[in-house]
C-alpha cells in the first residue's frame, strides 16, 4: 500500500467547501451539521498544508510540538519560508479553534479562506522545494 498523500485532505475541505457553497446542496444538509462540516473541511485544510510542508521540507518534526515547532522554524527565516511559516500559523490557529472551541461558530467565508490558504502554501512548498503532488 502507498503512502498517505496530504493532498487527499486538501480535496476534501475543497469538496467540503464546494458542496457548502452551493445553494442547493445546502438545502440538502441537515443545517444543524452545516457547522461540523465547515469545521471538518477548516481542519483538513490545515492538515492538507501541515503535512505536506512538514514532510517536503525535511524537517519532518514529530510529536505534540510539531505543529508549533514547523511554523516557528518557518518564521524564523526569510523570503518563501517565512511567507509559508506565517500562513501556515494563521491556518493553525484558525484550526484549533475549528477543532476545540465549541463556541466557535465559523462560516463558509472562513471555509473558503482556509481552502485558497491551504492551496497557497501547497503551492508555494511545492514550487519552493521542487516537490509536484
Amino acid at each position: 500500500m502507498s503512502q498517505f498523500s496530504p493532498k487527499d485532505f486538501f480535496e476534501v475541505s475543497k469538496n467540503i467547501h464546494d458542496a457548502l457553497k452551493t445553494p442547493e446542496k445546502l438545502l440538502k444538509i441537515h443545517s444543524e451539521y452545516i457547522t461540523a462540516w465547515i469545521r471538518t473541511g477548516i481542519s483538513r485544510a490545515y492538515y492538507a498544508a501541515f503535512l505536506l510542508t512538514n514532510d517536503i521540507s525535511g524537517y519532518r518534526f514529530g510529536g505534540k510540538n510539531a505543529h508549533d515547532q514547523l511554523c516557528r522554524v518557518l518564521k524564523t527565516m526569510r523570503g518563501v519560508y517565512a511567507k509559508i511559516g506565517s500562513k501556515l500559523n494563521s491556518l493553525r490557529k484558525r484550526r484549533l479553534q475549528a477543532d476545540y472551541n465549541l463556541a466557535y461558530k465559523p462560516s463558509l467565508g472562513e471555509l473558503q479562506w482556509a481552502v485558497k490558504t491551504a492551496e497557497d502554501i501547497i503551492a508555494k512548498a511545492c514550487k519552493f522545494w521542487q516537490h509536484s503532488i
